[in-house]
């Protein structure tokens, strides 16, 4: 969906509610690509092999390859009139160009269609259908954006990994609520940063930005604390945070925002059971259940055992002055 109403606008990827990590960890810290086997999604873009509940990633390449479908003529590939029918149609992995709105649509697009909706080893990759002639046909060319990482971006970074847990959750949060306008610059430099546009700054594409102010070392730990969600990596949001303007947080609405999703019951206070909500039942773990009455002592003025807006605002604040 577009992200405001305004006619330049960025389109944003959304609902991701049935998505997953594949990516399994075992007792040893090793880590590898795992089949997933939960049947779940909309009849008319689940993959063949999502049925038989024996997957890879490789399942969106399929329903991308529906979707492209869909938009180029106006129906599904795979119809019918039950679910049932749908998923027949699907398994039997029968679809056609034969209709009058097709003789418009080029063949490079029907190419590509034609090596999305196919059995799972014979699909196309991501990268592999980036690089498709009808995708590099229609790809407009992209625009050079001067974007450089400057001494004060970098000592947001460096101070930002010393703050405390609590105060890079309320930072993190805000920057997921901000606009690319408010933060065009930032999103122009981690899109430089990311140089092989995975979504994620790696410790290798740290250390190529910035070698010649930080050592390895240096750079793990700032990578550390920039990472919240500790999947080794710098993603998007986390880079934002790390790197917001200060007068951007100063704005009360957005910190409010922030107060209330974190004060559970709504009550007007945050204690240590509205964190253990909000922060415990997360996919991410951020922190051991056993500490959240220590996290709160970070914005607890009084020592109460309860943090208000007024202390939770003035937390904040003081947080973002110290970064700038």
């Amino acid at each position: 969906m577009f992200e405001s109403k305004d006619e330049d606008a960025n389109l944003k990827l959304i609902d991701f509610g049935l998505s997953c990590s594949y990516y399994r960890v075992d007792q040893f810290g090793a880590g590898k690509y795992c089949r997933m086997s939960t049947k779940a999604g909309t009849a008319y873009f689940m993959a063949p092999e999502v049925l038989t509940e024996n997957y890879t990633n490789a399942c969106d390449m399929w329903s991308i390859g529906v979707i492209l479908y869909i938009m180029l003529c106006g129906y599904p590939p795979f119809d019918g009139d039950t679910e049932e029918d749908i998923l027949n149609a699907v398994t039997r992995q029968e679809y056609y160009f034969n209709d009058d709105v097709w003789n418009n649509v080029s063949e490079e697009a029907k190419d590509l269609i034609s090596n999305l909706l196919v059995p799972e080893d014979k699909r196309l990759s991501p990268k592999e259908a980036l690089k498709h002639p009808w995708v590099a046909l229609n790809t407009k060319k992209k625009v050079k954006v001067k974007a450089e990482l400057n001494t004060a971006h970098i000592q947001r970074l460096r101070k930002f990994h010393k703050i405390e847990n609590f105060k890079k959750v309320v930072l993190t949060f805000i920057a997921s609520r901000t606009t690319d306008k408010e933060v065009v610059e930032q999103m122009n430099i981690f899109n430089r940063l990311d140089k092989n546009k995975d979504g994620y700054i790696t410790i290798h594409e740290l250390k190529s930005a910035l070698k010649s102010y930080y050592n390895e070392d240096e750079l793990k730990e700032i990578l550390k604390g920039v990472d919240t969600d500790k999947n080794g990596a710098i993603n998007y949001t986390e880079f934002i945070a790390a790197t917001l303007d200060k007068m951007l947080i100063r704005d009360k609405t957005k910190i409010e925002k922030a107060f209330k999703v974190l004060d559970k019951n709504g009550d007007g206070s945050i204690n240590a059971f509205d964190l253990q909500q909000v922060l415990g039942d997360s996919r991410t773990q951020f922190f051991d259940p056993s500490i959240f009455k220590d996290i709160l002592r970070e914005c607890d003025i009084d020592k109460d055992g309860s943090v208000t807006f007024d202390e939770f605002h003035r937390c904040i604040t003081q947080t973002m002055d110290s970064l700038n």
